[in-house]
Parts: C-alpha cells; sequence; structure tokens
C-alpha cells in the first residue's frame, strides 16, 4: 500500500473551497482563502487549544558571560520549562571535527564510552551552535562521538561543545524568583532560576561563563509558525479534516452558502474536541 501524499497549504485549501461549493476554484479564490480563511482557522485552534500537545515545540540556546536576558523563538506562545545544562568543565572542549552523524572530541577528554553514551551534547560556540543531540557510541580511542540525529550545520574545529550531565530546571519553580524581589539580582554564578518577562526570559544568577546550554519547551503561536517547517507540515497531516471543514466553513460564510450554519455547528464540534484534549499549563507564581 503506498504511503500517502502529505498534505500541503494549497491541496487542503483546494479541497475545502470544493467543499464550500466552488467545485474549480480559481487560483484568485485559493490564494485569498489562504491568506484569510487559513489564518482565522489558525486563530481558532490558538483561542481554543493554545497549549494542545501537538503545539508543543523544543528549542535551545547558550548563555553568554554577563548576559541576564535571552529573547524566546519567533513562534513562541506559552512556555511550558525552561530546562539548564551544565557538567564539569572537562566535558567541555573545542571539537576538532565533524560530520554528518558524529563529532570529533577534545584530544584532552578523558572519558569513557559508559560514562558518555547516552548523555546529551550542545553546541555551545561556532558553526552548529546551538544544536543538541544524544550520544549513541563513543569511541574514545578515536575521540569520536555519535549522536542520534545528522548535524545540519556539520560541526568543525572552530565548534566548542558541552557534554551534559546535569539538567537542573529552571521554570516553572516553586520558590520566589520575580527579580524585583531579589536583594542582588545581578549577582554572578551558575543560573539557579529563570522568569518569564514578555518575549524574554531572565536568568538568576547571571551566568559566569559561556558554555551553560538552556532547552525551552514551549508551545508554538500558529501564526508566527513557519508554513515551511516540519512541524507546521505535521498538523496539517494530524489536523486535516479540521483545517478543511474550517477554510470551508469561512469560505461558506464569504460565498453566503445556505449550508454555511450547518456546518459552522460541525467545526466548532470539532475545535471542542480539540480543545478536550489541551494541556493545563500553570504558570507558578512564587510567593514567600
Amino acid at each position: 500500500m503506498a504511503v500517502p501524499v502529505v498534505p500541503t497549504v494549497t491541496t487542503l485549501v483546494t479541497q475545502a473551497l470544493k467543499r464550500a461549493g466552488r467545485v474549480t476554484p480559481s487560483a484568485t479564490q485559493i490564494q485569498e482563502a489562504t491568506d484569510h480563511a487559513l489564518q482565522e482557522v489558525k486563530a481558532d485552534i490558538m483561542f481554543r487549544a493554545p497549549t494542545h500537545r501537538n503545539l508543543l515545540a523544543t528549542a535551545t540556546a547558550t548563555t553568554m558571560r554577563g548576559q541576564q536576558r535571552y529573547f524566546v523563538p519567533e513562534d513562541y506562545n506559552i512556555m511550558d520549562s525552561i530546562t539548564l545544562l551544565d557538567g564539569p568543565d572537562e566535558w567541555r572542549g573545542l571539537a576538532t571535527g565533524g560530520m554528518g552523524s558524529t563529532i570529533t572530541l577534545a584530544a584532552t577528554l578523558a572519558t569513557t564510552d559508559d560514562e558518555v553514551v547516552g548523555r546529551y551534547i550542545i553546541l555551545t560556540d561556532g558553526p552548529g551552535t546551538p544544536q543538541y543531540r544524544q550520544i549513541t557510541n563513543y569511541d574514545p580511542s578515536t575521540f569520536t562521538a555519535y549522536v542520534d540525529v545528522d548535524w545540519s550545520p556539520i560541526p568543525t574545529g572552530a565548534t566548542s561543545y558541552l557534554i551534559a550531565s546535569q539538567h537542573p530546571p529552571l521554570w516553572p519553580l516553586s520558590t520566589r524568583n520575580e527579580f524585583d524581589h531579589l536583594e542582588f539580582p545581578t549577582t554572578l554564578g551558575t543560573p539557579r532560576f529563570a522568569d518569564m518577562q514578555g518575549q524574554e526570559f531572565w536568568l538568576y544568577p547571571i551566568p559566569y561563563k559561556n558554555s551553560f546550554g538552556i532547552v525551552l519547551r514551549y508551545f508554538v503561536d500558529l501564526s508566527s509558525l513557519d508554513e515551511s517547517k516540519l512541524l507546521f507540515q505535521q498538523l496539517l497531516r494530524e489536523w486535516r479534516s479540521l483545517w478543511v471543514q474550517g477554510i470551508a466553513v469561512k469560505s461558506m460564510q464569504r460565498f453566503d452558502e445556505d449550508r454555511y450554519m450547518q456546518e459552522l455547528s460541525v467545526y466548532n464540534a470539532m475545535l471542542d474536541a480539540l480543545a478536550s484534549q489541551t494541556s493545563t499549563v500553570r504558570q507558578v507564581r512564587q510567593e514567600d
């Protein structure tokens, strides 16, 4: 049995217009529905199910010495968690090269296969930063670490790395962390918590070195998500019926179709079903 064709925005919009009564939709109608109806369906999903598990994404960042404030990803909507990546200084170093699924670590690294296999490695400076991979095999005789997903771009001899052995959570926490309540908010050290400030997260203490890694788990904003990204393409496939029904309903309203109210009730029921699967995310307000 052949693998089903992956839907695209154009194919779904065309199918929706046909369902709405446009038997042979024109290029102009397809573009109009893409520019307006599709965007309205995105807004409906964001209103009803902003923390649905399918909207979870992961991003990585690396710290800079003395820098407290860091921007969230462009497609960020709601934060789920912020985690620090740390490890002993001897597990930080400068790579000597890399290939598709390997990275050659510093020749000064004294460790065994059992110590690093299964751990995560993050590129902290240079080409490939801030990619984040899991080590699946390690050859200590050649200092070659094999990773679970190919690098893109590939690390080089100018790439610094950290093999993480510690993953302390920075946000959310159950202790007070509002920065206006800190006695010494600009102290340097190893970050112990983060605080969300609009489109930024602030670290405290301020990183005292460049090579900490940060892993962000967040719910994306569909209106800001790049439609060419794999996540959006997955959503087109997984929520195909919802996209088609929603765009069709918006188009029925646009063309004053008699079936509009009937099909709107179907669309709302689909949104309700999606909302029932939504994760509960609470931003903890810390108190003494």
